[in-house]
Order: structure tokens, then C-alpha cells, then sequence
């Protein structure tokens, strides 16, 4: 079978908005700078423990990592079984698709599912729906900490929580499930579609059962974590002592950020995730200035999101220069 191939208008998009975005990033970041005050943001640079930014940028590896072994497993889960190297190849594109509004644009990796090993977009794109659900989740997990500290933190987790497991339980629902099914079925438009329907249904099932949920959302929030650490790492190079007290100020800071950036739908939270990390820490952490707390979170988003971003962008390069040469017979067409 031959390579995956990406549709040209799709992936010109893809460049165009990553252009967009970068420019957007510098215009956020140099803000920031400004309004932290960008001379003392330049001493910080000029104090901060230069081996601590190779130490986060494997914890942000390490969560790259662990969410592969959860794809895989989810594709283990739908019995879609995909060699592990064509797989990373199509979960590093997904790693761009963080420019997309919500991370819509992971739903690409289905397309290249399909156009590689046949695997009908019905069965591979509740993996992406309950990829996400899981990080939600982990997030949630992660956050607990500081957020049962605030006012109204608990109420607000706990109605997150009900109303993630509530859906959940809602679609394990078979009965009810096969009822809309039969109803949806009978519309003109979903007619011919009623058994991609069926089949994406029961790919959903599969996966939201209570073993795969637990063991997708446990790697979720160790890889999470992972990246909570790189945050971590990063005050500790600006001189913060290492401490359980900062490992919870990071984590907390962290994920409350994530979860808020992942609320607006803005692609990869841009923005409303920096101010939101940057003012958590100086509301978390004793004694960090307002340039060290924007140093941080201007750093590690180059350090997890940026990183990703950079990936993704790359493996999706990669993947169009081999469909140009299959395409002019430059290199033989492989087999399966």
C-alpha cells in the first residue's frame, strides 16, 4: 500500500495558519515582555541555570511519549492495528494540529488512517474525541490541587467531573444509543451514512469502557505531569529552591492555564493561556516577580506548545516530500 497522502489545500492551510500564528505569538510574547517590564525580563535571562531547559524539553518528550503509547493502545482498543513506525509518523502530524481552533485539525489523523491501512474514519475518529476527553480529565486531576483552594474550585471541579463521567455513561448507554441510532438512520441525509454511524458508535463504546477510560486517563495525567515538571524545572533555574511546594505550585498553575486555554477554543489556548499561567504563578509562588513569572511562561510554552508545534509541522513536511516523489516515480512505491 503507498504512502498517506495530505490534500494540498488542506496542508497549504495548515502553513498559512502556523505563519499567522507564529507572528501572533511574537506580537503576545513581546507584550508581555513589555508589560513585565522587558529590561528585567533580560536579567533573568541573563541569571537563569541554562541546563534546566534541556532537562524540560525531555519532560516535554517524555510526554510526547506516553500519549503515542495512548494512541496506540486506543487503536489497540478498535482492533485497528497499526505498525508502531507509520503510527508516530501520523501522531507527530497530529502534534501540528495544534494550530487548529479546539485541536480540531487531529481529526487529519484519521484521513491519513484511512488513506495508509484502510481503517474507515468511523472507527479512528472517536480515538480523537476520547484522546481529548482524557487529557480533560487529567487535567482536572492535576489541577484539583489548586483548585480546591479557591473559592468555588471544588463545585467547579466536581461539575466538570459529573458532567465528563455523566456523558460518558450517557453514551455507554446501548439501549438509548441504538434508539437514536434507528431514528438518525431514517433521516434522508444520514441514510446512506447509518452504518459509519453504527461504527462509530460502537468505536466510541469500546473505548469509554471503564478499563480503557482508567488506564488512557492515568497515561494522560503521568504525561501531563511530565510537562508540569518542565514548568517546574524552569523556576528551579531561575533560582526558585527545588521543593514539593513548587512541584504543586507548577502543577496546579499548569493545568488550571491548560484547562482555561483549552475552554476558549483559541488554537493551542494562544494567549489566554500565557496570561492565565502567568498570573497563577504570581499568585501561586512566594516570592516570584512579576518578569520572573512571565520569563516562565514565555519559556515553557516554547519548551511544550512552540516544541510541538515545530514537530508536527515537520513530520507533516516530511510526509508531503515522500508523497512528491512517489508521485514522480522518484523512490519505489512500498508494499504491505
Amino acid at each position: 500500500m503507498s504512502e498517506t497522502s495530505a490534500p494540498p489545500s488542506f496542508s497549504a492551510h495548515i502553513v498559512r495558519r502556523a505563519v499567522t500564528l507564529v507572528a501572533i505569538g511574537i506580537v503576545l510574547y513581546a507584550a508581555i515582555a513589555f508589560f513585565a517590564d522587558a529590561g528585567k525580563i533580560a536579567g533573568a535571562l541573563a541569571v537563569f541555570w541554562w541546563p534546566a531547559l534541556p532537562a524540560a524539553i525531555a519532560l516535554t518528550l517524555c510526554n510526547y511519549g506516553l500519549r503515542f503509547a495512548k494512541w496506540q493502545y486506543f487503536l489497540h482498543v478498535v482492533d485497528a492495528e497499526v505498525p508502531a513506525r507509520p503510527s508516530l509518523g501520523i501522531f507527530l502530524v497530529g502534534l501540528g494540529m495544534a494550530i487548529t481552533p479546539g485541536k480540531v485539525g487531529e481529526f487529519f489523523k484519521s484521513h491519513l488512517l484511512r488513506e495508509a491501512f484502510g481503517i474507515p474514519m468511523s472507527v479512528s475518529a472517536p480515538i480523537v474525541v476520547a484522546d481529548r476527553l482524557t487529557d480533560l480529565l487529567a487535567m482536572l486531576i492535576l489541577a484539583l490541587g489548586g483548585l480546591v483552594s479557591r473559592e468555588g474550585g471544588p463545585a467547579l471541579a466536581a461539575a466538570v467531573f459529573a458532567g465528563c463521567l455523566g456523558g460518558i455513561q450517557l453514551l455507554r448507554w446501548r439501549t438509548g444509543a441504538e434508539w437514536a441510532l434507528d431514528i438518525l438512520g431514517r433521516a434522508p441525509i444520514l441514510t446512506p451514512r447509518a452504518s459509519h454511524l453504527r461504527s462509530l458508535y460502537e468505536s466510541a463504546y469500546l473505548m469509554f469502557a471503564p478499563r480503557p477510560l482508567t488506564l488512557a486517563t492515568l497515561l494522560s495525567t503521568i504525561a501531563w505531569f511530565a510537562e508540569c515538571l518542565a514548568l517546574a524545572v524552569i523556576l528551579y533555574g531561575l533560582g526558585h529552591a527545588a521543593s514539593w511546594s513548587l512541584v504543586g505550585a507548577a502543577t496546579s498553575s499548569y493545568a488550571l492555564a491548560t484547562l482555561i486555554g483549552a475552554i476558549t477554543l483559541l488554537p493551542g489556548g494562544l494567549g489566554a493561556q500565557e496570561l492565565s499561567l502567568a498570573s497563577l504563578l504570581a499568585f501561586a509562588l512566594i516570592g516570584i516577580s512579576r518578569e520572573a513569572a512571565a520569563f516562565a511562561t514565555i519559556l515553557v510554552r516554547l519548551v511544550t506548545f512552540w516544541f510541538g508545534i515545530a514537530i508536527g509541522l515537520t513530520a507533516l513536511g516530511l510526509r508531503l516530500r515522500a508523497d512528491r516523489l512517489l508521485a514522480t516515480g522518484a523512490v519505489p512505491i512500498a508494499e504491505d
